[in-house]
Formats: structure tokens, sequence, C-alpha cells
């Protein structure tokens, strides 16, 4: 299961995670810990292939009712073996069983109606709420994300501006999740560093945030951190000043 961390801020710090993870291993490997570890298997594969042989107490879900299933599921704290034949369907059901969490760190004046939209939605396990932090902690904070969120109103106005937070996310690596136009959408596509969606169009966030789960992070990462470097560094910035001014 693959894990999936992001962290927005607006009126708030939030961050998007996923308690889960997966990792592709070996049968030699699968075979000791099945011997040393407590763990479920989940075989994926169609009916008529697990009635022709399956692992020994292994738990068949096809990969096409994974999300139909869902009750059926192990607890996500446990370990979970997942197999098919060649490998692919473990992997897309080791994605269909992550779960996406949203990290809120800090206060802002809609927070109190958030929460309340959050207990009418009963939504309260997609959360984690964190209360206002130092400017100095959020690095250490962003760094147990994934990716980290940016919108803002659908203004005129804010599409002609760089936001403070997106540049700021950028210094610390982090993959950019937004709800945007203008400039903070043309930044992020020309950095390739992350996915962008219309203001205000939850599906579309919702289809970005799939997205994102089989994007390379580390890529993105990397062009993110590479892209301030480039356009936003302070030094880099006054020396360019420096050149206009003479």
């Amino acid at each position: 299961m693959k894990s999936l961390k992001a962290m927005i801020t607006g009126l708030f710090l939030v961050g998007c995670t996923s308690s889960v993870t997966y990792e592709t291993i070996s049968a030699k490997d699968a075979k000791e810990m099945m011997g040393t570890q407590d763990v479920v298997i989940l075989d994926v594969r169609e009916e008529s292939e697990y009635q022709q042989g399956h692992i020994r107490e292994a738990q068949l879900i096809p990969l096409s009712q994974i999300q139909e299933n869902n009750q059926e599921l192990p607890d996500k704290d446990q370990t979970v073996l997942v197999y098919c034949r060649s490998g692919n369907r473990s992997a897309k059901a080791a994605q269909k069983l992550e779960n996406v969490e949203f990290v809120i760190v800090g206060d802002g004046r809609n927070k109190e109606n958030f929460l309340a939209e959050i207990n009418r939605l009963d939504v309260q396990d997609k959360f984690i709420m964190i209360d206002r932090q130092p400017q100095e902690k959020i690095p250490e904070l962003l760094a147990c994300c994934n990716a980290a969120f940016v919108s803002f109103m659908d203004n005129e106005l804010f599409t002609k501006t760089i936001p403070a937070k997106l540049q700021s996310y950028m210094a610390c690596g982090m993959p950019i999740l937004a709800s945007a136009s203008g400039e903070t959408k043309r930044v992020v596509e020309e950095a390739e560093c992350g996915l962008c969606s219309e203001i205000g169009d939850v599906d579309g966030l919702c289809q970005i945030i799939e997205k994102m789960k089989e994007k390379d992070l580390q890529e993105m990462a990397k062009k993110s951190r590479g892209y301030y470097l480039d356009n936003f560094e302070k030094k880099m910035l006054m020396d360019e000043m420096e050149e206009y001014l003479r």
C-alpha cells in the first residue's frame, strides 16, 4: 500500500496523509514473513484462478471488488501481503486500499465552521487537527507529508501573484497539489512539481489527489526544490536585482 501525505496552507496549515504504505517484496521474503510474523494474506485474482490453487489461509477479494468490499478488508494497522499472478494487480489493489487524511495546522476565522462541517459529514477520521505552531516548526511538519496543498479564492488579483506559501513549500522540496489558476498554476506546471485543479472544483481536486498517488513523488520533490533555487532563492533574487540597478 503506497502512502501519500500532503500539507496545505491557507487560513490553516493543512496536510493530507495516508496511514498505510506498501512495498514490493520477493516470494522468498513473503514466505519468511508468513513463517515469522502475524500477516494477512490477500489474494486479488479472480475466483476461477483462486480455485485452481491458492496460498493457504489467503483471503480472496478480486481486484475489481476491492472498493465494494471495504468492510471485508484487513485493519489498516495490520501487515497485509497482497498477491496475484504477475504482481500488477497486487500493486493496483495496494493503492486502492490506501486512505487519505488531511492534516490541518493552525487557526483561521472559518475554523469553527470547518470543524462543524467535518462533524456534520461524519468524516472526522479523515482529518488530523493540530494547533497553531511556530514558523520554525513548519518544515518539520512538512517533512511528515508527501505533498503540500495551495488554494485561494477565485479572484483575478490572486491569479497575478505567486503566494509566499507556494515558495515556502518549494523551498522545502514539497510536491504541490493546487486548486489554483494564473501564476500559481503556471509555476507548478512549469516546474513539473505537482498537479493542479480548477478553483472550487471538488471533483477535480479529488482526481488530482488520486493521480498524485501514482506519481514519482521523489522526482517531483527534486523538481520543486530545484525550481525554487533557480527562481526564488533569496541571494539569487538579490543578485538579479543588483544587476537591474547597475
